[in-house]
């Protein structure tokens, strides 16, 4: 017990020392999707994972949320769930999307872009996203590229 309390003061604990996000990935970023889309994504230390999407208002989805884990010494992988909805805001789905993420451009410690690819499935309103067996109603796909966002970074600053 004296060792967790310890850790904690120290500002460290066990899961901080196993399968989580590296300070060098954690943030945010900002990315293209295929040239259109963009979309915002914060990875946490802990492995939490939220993205919001500049589409999801036209193709009727929610903002998503997920974990990730570190599956190279520059690649992430996380899952997002996300809901979706028609016109009239009936449920119409949940999305399930898988995204594949290559960091590079370190500079102080934190690699500054990414590129990659996601890769989502869609499954009725009843179903279980996660759930193996299940087979999705549409899929789709895309590959990204983008950089990391930085505290008070704008195109021009003002004094």
């Amino acid at each position: 017990m004296s060792a967790v309390i310890l850790m904690g003061l120290l500002g460290s604990s066990p899961a901080a020392a196993g399968d989580t996000i590296g300070r060098k990935f954690a943030g945010t970023y900002l990315w293209v999707e295929d040239g259109s889309s963009q979309r915002v994504v914060t990875i946490a230390r802990d492995g939490s994972f939220a993205s919001v999407s500049q589409a999801a208002s036209t193709y009727g989805f929610t903002d998503g949320l997920g974990s990730a884990k570190q599956t190279g010494k520059r690649a992430i992988t996380a899952t997002q769930i996300d809901f979706n909805f028609d016109d009239e805001g009936t449920p119409t789905g949940v999305t399930r999307v898988v995204f594949s993420m290559v960091f590079g451009d370190k500079k102080k410690g934190k690699f500054q872009s990414v590129r990659g690819s996601l890769f989502g499935e869609t499954f009725g309103p009843d179903e279980n996203p996660l759930d193996p067996e299940g087979s999705p109603t549409s899929t789709f796909s895309f590959a990204f590229t983008g950089q990391r966002v930085k505290p008070g970074s704008s195109s021009s600053q003002s004094p």
